[in-house]
């Protein structure tokens, strides 16, 4: 399988070995702690806190997400160039394009490359600052400057297998949210249109996907209240609600069951 050939390649790579695999994308990707988040714009906060320094060109990364423990299953290197916040194809200094752009300059995406993860949409949902455009052509926008980058990335990385993440679904289907799921008392929050939103970002991400030779990776068909794993499930939660017993470090982002859970789904594409 390809996991003992990263793992061989890694250990016979050259000193500045370029990684593996490439991580873009949102705090799904990045998921710090809302300390990393705070400490990373206060270097005074970062030295109370004793929270690890953040390279230039970088945002705050947790030690736990999908893209780590990827790697760490895989013994592939990774460069998780995704930031907390960040839209894919709006004004941002860490969206999509910018990624790709500090990816080109560490010369991280090259014909080495096995793997490249891309994971953005819900950002660009709320972000938005031109409140007269219509929802169609918000995702004419969205498309096409997410299309650009991923063909850059196939440019870059002509032998990586690129996959377009999907997000977990947060709502318990009727367009609630759960902020407290704690010993069985889970909360709901009414959110109006939060179930079309989801699922015009997963039409939107599956679209990416299909016309730019890439991997859709559904995420949203299999973590969700049906399945009683999300934010609002009394299950084992793969999505965490903001106050909640099992390991998380963001609301309505991935516990470490959720991390794993994405890692696992990923590879079995590899």
């Amino acid at each position: 399988g390809i996991g003992v050939t990263i793992a061989m390649s890694v250990t016979s790579a050259r000193a500045d070995d370029p990684g593996n695999y490439v991580s873009f994308g949102d705090s799904l990707a990045a998921n710090p702690n809302m300390v990393q988040i705070i400490a990373g714009h206060n270097p005074a906060l970062a030295g109370v806190f004793k929270t690890p320094p953040i390279p230039e060109g970088y945002c705050a990364t947790g030690e736990d997400n999908f893209a780590n423990r990827v790697a760490h299953d895989t013994g592939s290197s990774v460069h998780n160039y995704a930031c907390s916040g960040a839209p894919g194809v709006l004004p941002h200094p860490f969206n999509f394009q910018s990624q790709v752009d500090h990816a080109e300059r560490d010369h991280s995406l090259t014909s080495d490359t096995q793997l490249v993860t891309i994971i953005f949409g819900m950002n660009d949902t709320y972000q938005e600052p031109d409140v007269t455009k219509t929802p169609e052509q918000r995702e004419a926008t969205f498309l096409q400057g997410m299309s650009t980058q991923v063909a850059r990335v196939h440019s870059l990385a002509p032998n990586a297998k690129v996959i377009v993440v999907g997000y977990p679904d947060l709502t318990d289907g009727q367009s609630n949210l759960c902020p407290i799921n704690f010993a069985a008392n889970v909360s709901r929050v009414h959110v109006d249109g939060l179930d079309q939103t989801q699922e015009t970002v997963r039409e939107s991400q599956r679209k990416i996907a299909e016309d730019n030779g890439a991997i859709f990776l559904d995420i949203s068909a299999s973590i969700n209240a049906q399945s009683n794993n999300n934010t609002c499930g009394t299950g084992e939660r793969l999505a965490a609600a903001d106050i909640d017993e099992q390991a998380h470090n963001l609301w309505g982002h991935l516990t470490a069951a959720g991390n794993q859970y994405y890692a696992n789904r990923i590879k079995e594409i590899l």
